[in-house]
């Protein structure tokens, strides 16, 4: 639709009686919600929680402007955000501005190593598609092309092979590997996200943005080839800075990953840290 939106209300009350003299009561409820026009939207949260008639307070939790660009997997937003970091980096909610290429926004595109094996029949055929011992699908098909990019795969490595028997009895097994995974991009995709702000904390019922400090954040992640994606990171924060790299490739092994990242402060100095895992 061209104009959408929603409101979520949590509401509850509790009372507590120490004795039949004392008797205090809580009332809290959550707000958010979201309104859209377009590519464009705005959210809003906010509570309130009182414990007692002196201690009500009503907390803006966060107000943000997004705008997206669904075809590219892209999202503009200003406002109240929440940086999560890369890998060794820490997280921290922010008051800025944020672009961020994430394909989690689009759940019906797959960007992640597809089966992309070809093959061709020359009559009318059953084909079973094995992954990993097991039949996932049997299908007839006519004589001429196909592909099988449509497949399930588990993530990690999958060993795929087609049992191809025509109607004389004749059998033909074609056996490939693909590895995917959460991390793993296809050929020619990226991610990538870049932020700039000012950190901020909740603070006396109300949000308080520490502007003496900024936040510079950014990443990207590029699919070199279906088995091999490659990233870079950096971050800075008053005078932190923190940069970093990291490799994930996939073979019929498994998946391995490497990552490294080093950090520079003029008075902790230099630090280091690695990470190797195998899957």
């Amino acid at each position: 639709e061209l104009f959408s939106g929603y409101m979520n209300i949590t509401l509850s009350a509790n009372e507590s009686r120490a004795d039949e003299t004392e008797t205090q009561n809580n009332y809290y409820h959550r707000l958010e919600s979201a309104l859209s026009a377009g590519p464009a939207n705005i959210e809003y949260e906010a509570s309130y929680d009182s414990k007692s008639k002196n201690s009500e307070q009503y907390v803006r939790e966060g107000t943000r402007f997004n705008f997206d660009f669904p075809s590219q997997g892209t999202r503009l937003v200003l406002g109240d955000m929440y940086n999560s970091g890369k890998l060794f980096q820490d997280g921290t909610d922010i008051l800025g501005v944020g672009l961020t290429r994430d394909f989690t926004l689009i759940p019906t595109r797959n960007v992640r190593p597809k089966a992309a094996q070809s093959f061709t029949l020359q009559r009318t055929s059953s084909v079973d598609v094995v992954i990993d011992g097991a039949v996932v699908q049997r299908l007839t098909l006519s004589a001429g092309s196909y592909n099988l990019s449509d497949i399930p795969l588990a993530q990690g490595n999958n060993d795929v092979e087609l049992i191809i028997t025509d109607s004389a009895g004749r059998e033909e097994r074609i056996s490939f590997s693909i590895a995917t995974g959460n991390g793993l991009l296809a050929q020619g995709e990226f991610e990538y996200s870049v932020m700039a702000g000012v950190p901020s904390e909740l603070r006396d019922g109300e949000i308080k943005y520490l502007s003496e400090q900024q936040i510079l954040h950014g990443y990207l992640d590029v699919g070199v080839t279906p088995s091999l994606t490659v990233g870079v990171d950096a971050q800075s924060r008053e005078e932190l800075y923190q940069y970093g790299a990291s490799i994930l490739h996939a073979s019929s092994l498994g998946v391995t990953e490497l990552v490294a990242s080093q950090s520079h402060h003029p008075e902790l100095k230099g630090g280091d840290a690695y990470r190797l895992s195998f899957d």
